[in-house]
């Protein structure tokens, strides 16, 4: 019973001393997301912005045999 009690023990700190550990690591990963999204994109001049934009682009660029 006491084997139980010590196992129990020794998981409960492994767990206590890995928790600060994940915390720091999902700070990193919110500021680096955040400078992502603060960090505007740049404009494309032929529409492709967007997937549908890009598609709409090849349509008519294909109806004009722009190729």
């Amino acid at each position: 019973m006491r084997q139980f009690y010590r196992l129990n023990l020794i998981v409960s700190l492994l767990l206590l001393a890995a928790f600060p550990s994940v915390q720091a690591q999902e700070a990193v990963e919110t500021s680096a997301v955040q400078e992502a999204v603060a960090e505007p994109e740049p404009q494309d001049k032929l529409g492709r912005d967007t997937p549908r934009g890009t598609i709409a682009g090849f349509l008519i660029a294909a109806d004009e045999r722009d190729f």
